[in-house]
């Protein structure tokens, strides 16, 4: 699983899930057409049209282990609005409400994208046409 950020006919993937270095940081710095994730078996989620991306992994860690991810996050902001789709990689508990595989979409105002708090790493994206 990985993220793939497109410039018009250029296209970057982003390192598999997994590893401590998404690629996110090391993008160009230039207006992103599109972003997606490649799903396990093949598919795909796709944000395009956004003034501004994101692309974020949310993972815990229990003392003396590795980190687990359990959540991915892909957002794109538009209008003073994120929209944010989180795909579920990990549950802790069988009786999590979100199951593994689950996608959930919410669209919230900007600066409140994450536990009601606002995120740093914003690319440009090339906005509505």
């Amino acid at each position: 699983m990985h993220f793939i950020a497109r410039y018009g006919d250029e296209k970057i993937q982003g390192n598999p899930l997994g590893n401590p270095d998404t690629g996110w940081k090391s993008l160009p710095n230039k207006p992103i057409t599109s972003l997606e994730y490649v799903l396990p078996y093949g598919d795909r989620l796709v944000l395009e049209g956004y003034e501004e991306y994101i692309h974020m992994v949310e993972a815990f860690q229990h003392m003396g282990h590795r980190p687990m991810i359990s959540n991915l996050f892909l957002m794109g902001k538009k209008s003073g609005f994120v929209t944010s789709y989180r795909v579920t990689i990990f549950q802790s508990k069988k009786d999590d409400r979100y199951k593994v595989g689950d996608i959930t979409v919410r669209r919230i105002e900007d600066g409140k994208e994450y536990r009601r708090s606002a995120v740093s790493g914003w690319r440009k994206g090339e906005g509505t046409k």
